[in-house]
């Protein structure tokens, strides 16, 4: 949504912060359908208590969970008094989001920036000669290919900085929140 804002509305942005984006669209992912995607993790809510919630999450950021990254968490579901929790953003509007990112060209709008834009992939810079990942079958091979897709969108991206965040969580801001924060306030400051 940043990135087709600042492209169609330049005037209103003045820095552009991309976190962790795909930077290619759904549609291009391997064996990725339209329907695939809308469905994203299923088609039902699940009914799950806070702490079978806690413990899933846990599980998903076992390498940096803390009691600050607990009490974020407890942010994104709402507690239902049956004891059980539901996202705060429910399966419809998930959907709808999820719709507009395979409907939009995301690619279109790379090349329509003008303002300075700070890319920051969870992602190794790729080493010169290498070639990509033949397969996305492992974290690492989907971390490597956004690499090489980070370098290609900035080449793109007239004024574009790019800091890379290797071995980091595709959520960033809970897993190298200090780094992320003063990356921002300096790019900012510049």
């Amino acid at each position: 949504m940043a990135l087709a804002l600042a492209a169609r509305h330049p005037a209103l942005i003045s820095h552009l912060v991309l976190v962790d984006c795909p930077h290619v669209e759904p549609r291009y992912w391997p064996g990725m359908t339209r329907e695939r995607f809308l469905r994203g993790r299923g088609d039902q809510e699940r009914s799950l208590s806070w702490n079978d919630f806690v413990r899933e999450m846990r599980e998903e950021m076992d390498d940096f969970w803390t009691p600050d990254i607990e009490a974020i968490v407890h942010t994104y579901v709402r507690e239902n008094s049956d004891g059980s929790v539901e996202e705060r953003l429910g399966l419809e509007q998930q959907r709808q989001i999820r719709a507009s990112l395979w409907d939009d060209r995301a690619l279109d709008y790379y090349g329509k920036l003008t303002c300075p834009v700070l890319l920051i992939p969870a992602a190794a810079q790729p080493r010169q000669g290498e070639d990509p990942p033949e397969r996305l079958e492992s974290a690492n091979e989907f971390a490597a290919a956004k690499g090489y897709m980070a370098s290609q969108v900035a080449r793109v991206i007239s004024r574009c900085s790019v800091l890379w965040m290797p071995h980091t969580a595709h959520d960033i801001q809970l897993h190298r929140p200090d780094i992320l924060s003063q990356a921002i306030i300096d790019f900012m400051a510049e």
